[in-house]
């Protein structure tokens, strides 16, 4: 999902801009190769989970159901993109809201809203959305969870403007390493509808949490970790994109926390430029 960084001028970040035309580099997926990619990936999902769910232990009882919801506001430098660009002189007045079901059997519905809004020009970038979570790995220590869903993509800024409907996918591997959470997570984002080249992105990052202080209600917590992008043809771009290494700090207490983070980026290729990003937010989550 797209976020942000600052520039003094708009910086696309991509190297071949040129609105429709196809991309300079060459499709190593043709967008059939794609689909039949997705639906191997999605039948595999959903045979291993069947097959790990029937070997599992017995359960504990089913919670009710509930609906949650968080609310997050924030600043950060400005509206960047996974693909590596910046938009806008900053700072940006960054929201969110999710909202949505978890079923009693841990799987939940959700639809969320964002937005990030330039604080100099008034210019607002915002996408929506919903999708489908589920469970599909829970033994001891480790965790795995998958997501599907759809966005739409509504961002002034970028190029003459989007208006792109994507299919989204998520898997987040959480486990510990003593008492270190370990979080890997892989965002995909396929273009269905476009102004400019369709193609695939692939969003990968890596958490390594360090508690610094617990006392209840009270938690303050450090995350480090490593980041990176690649695109198959996504709005004509191609390749290794960006590597980023990333740094929070979290405050926590009851159902709300406040996180600042600190993110050093390296372009892979030319046009994309090294920057800082910084944000900061509050988040607040109500279950009901």
């Amino acid at each position: 999902m797209p976020t942000c960084t600052t520039q003094s001028r708009p910086t696309l970040g991509w190297s071949n801009d040129k609105g429709t035309s196809k991309s300079a580099h060459p499709s190593y997926l043709s967008v059939a190769g794609r689909l039949r990619f997705a639906r191997l990936v999605f039948a595999l999902w959903i045979v291993g989970t069947i097959s790990l769910r029937g070997g599992e232990p017995a359960r504990t009882p089913a919670q009710p159901l509930r609906w949650i919801t968080t609310i997050q506001t924030g600043l950060g430098d400005t509206f960047q993109l996974t693909l590596g660009g910046t938009f806008g002189a900053g700072p940006a007045w960054q929201n969110r809201v999710e909202t949505g079901a978890v079923l009693p059997g841990g799987d939940s519905f959700y639809a969320y809203g964002a937005d990030s809004m330039d604080l100099r020009s008034g210019k607002d970038n915002w996408q929506g959305g919903f999708g489908y979570r589920r469970p599909l790995l829970k033994a001891g220590r480790h965790a795995l969870n998958g997501t599907l869903g759809l966005q739409h993509w509504r961002f002034p800024a970028v190029k003459t403007g989007t208006k792109d409907w994507l299919t989204y996918e998520n898997l987040s591997y959480q486990t510990r390493l003593a008492n270190m959470p370990i979080i890997l997570t892989a965002d995909s984002w396929s273009l269905l509808a476009s102004r400019f080249t369709r193609g695939t992105l692939l969003h990968s990052h890596l958490w390594l949490e360090r508690p610094i202080f617990a006392r209840e209600p009270w938690r303050l917590a450090v995350r480090i970790g490593p980041a990176h992008t690649y695109s198959w043809d996504f709005w004509g771009t191609h390749g290794h994109r960006i590597v980023r290494y990333q740094s929070m700090a979290i405050f926590s207490w009851g159902q709300t926390r406040v996180e600042v983070m600190l993110r050093k980026q390296r372009g892979l290729q030319p046009g994309i430029p090294p920057n800082t990003y910084w944000q900061f937010a509050w988040v607040r989550t109500l279950v009901h």
